[in-house]
């Protein structure tokens, strides 16, 4: 405390102005206070405005590789690189490729012309004299729904295809070379979008096609959902149209409407046209070799070789599976994508790289600057302070004197 107390009246009395007689002892001691208070501040703000000064630096790197880039990347940071491409747009096809594996079925016997034609035979050589029965029947509709899963596949491969040349085709632009991280993270998003595309543009195209079919009344050329019927075998006689029906459900009301096939065949479903049975149909039989022999006996075909069953262990899907909820993911069994940074490097191809290196100030440069701007600032203040002081000090006064006056009259008047 007496250690305090010493330094506290060391400041009081501590008068750096003692040789100007312009000023009291007292106001000398005032103007040396605010000089050292207003000198702290100067040099404070002086020594954070060099801290805070930054220097900018460019160089330019002429006909960059790759290996320069990514070198001078991970050296400055890329914020502070810019390297324009000669090529604005730049192809997905050039970087990506991506390619897609299809369900086994898709390349199976099943959908191939020998066996669909083998069918066709089997239809052929049916009685259709009584349409009303042979579409509840396996011979009678194997054909139609085999041709019609044939199509399937077909129809979901022309969708894939085109929608992969259409996005290969597409262009991304890019004014600078990106970073790989930005560069992989905008291809994959592009990627994603383009995937999830797909299905959607074969939804609404089958759905399309049912709404007309159901809606327009269609009728199928093999009798599935109307038959036609005359009781009167004579010269301009009426045909009449009969609905089929399918269990409990009317083709009248309804074009969803389906039942087991006979004979009984595991998943196989006969309906109002060979799309809709399609669709609600399994390829729970295609998995399994006993139901396949079974319904090559039941077909009776002729066939240059045994068909095998499909493989289980090579697909992603259930033999459960309706066939629509298949075909509404493409019959897509993986997809996988190959993205080249060096191949879109190669597109960019920019011819120079401009570098800007930020540095902070140095604290030696900091250091002489203050010491250099130390002398101007005290021979400064040294001059301003006592002035200002000094001129405190008489408008106090002379705000002093006023007072008195304006009161003197008012003193008058009360002892009048």
């Amino acid at each position: 405390m007496a250690l305090n107390l010493k330094i506290f009246e060391w400041l009081k009395k501590l008068n750096i102005f003692d040789g100007m007689t312009n000023n009291t002892v007292e106001q000398q001691r005032r103007a040396t206070r605010l000089y050292i208070v207003l000198l702290i501040i100067a040099l404070f703000i002086l020594i954070l405005n060099n801290l805070l000064v930054h220097f900018f630096h460019t160089f330019t790197v002429s006909n960059p590789s790759l290996d320069q880039y990514r070198e001078l990347e991970h050296r400055y940071g890329i914020d502070a690189i810019s390297c324009p491409c000669t090529q604005l747009s730049i192809p997905y096809a050039s970087f990506v490729e991506t390619t897609f594996n299809f369900h086994e079925l898709c390349g199976s016997q099943f959908v191939s012309n020998i066996f669909i034609q083998n069918l066709f035979q089997v239809y052929n050589g049916l009685n259709n004299s009584d349409p009303k029965l042979i579409v509840f029947t396996l011979e009678g509709t194997a054909f139609s729904r085999f041709q019609s899963l044939a199509i399937l596949c077909n129809i979901t491969a022309d969708i894939i295809h085109d929608g992969r040349q259409q996005f290969l085709s597409s262009s991304v632009i890019s004014a600078y070379m990106i970073d790989i991280d930005l560069f992989n993270q905008q291809t994959n998003a592009a990627l994603e979008k383009f995937q999830s595309t797909l299905p959607q543009t074969y939804i609404n195209s089958l759905e399309l096609l049912r709404s007309l079919t159901q809606g327009n009344g269609l009728v199928s050329l093999f009798s599935t959902n109307w038959y036609l019927q005359t009781y009167n075998v004579s010269y301009a006689a009426p045909i009449y149209f009969h609905p089929q029906i399918y269990g409990n459900c009317s083709c009248a009301t309804s074009s969803a409407c389906t039942q087991p096939s006979v004979p009984f065949i595991s998943g196989y479903l006969v309906g109002c046209t060979p799309l809709e049975s399609l669709l609600q149909s399994t390829l729970e039989c295609l998995y399994d070799q006993s139901c396949i022999d079974l319904l090559t006996f039941y077909l009776n075909m002729s066939l240059p070789s045994r068909i095998t069953s499909l493989h289980k262990n090579t697909t992603r899907f259930s033999s459960n599976d309706t066939i629509d909820s298949i075909a509404r993911q493409l019959f897509i069994e993986t997809r996988s994508s190959n993205i080249s940074y060096d191949n879109f490097f190669q597109k960019c191809q920019p011819l120079t790289c401009y570098v800007m290196i930020i540095t902070p100030n140095n604290y030696l440069i900091v250091i002489t600057t203050i010491l250099g701007l130390y002398g101007g600032l005290t021979t400064f203040l040294k001059l301003v302070v006592p002035w200002s002081i000094l001129t405190i000090e008489k408008l106090k006064r002379k705000l002093s004197q006023n007072k008195q006056v304006r009161a003197q009259p008012t003193t008058n008047m009360m002892d009048s």
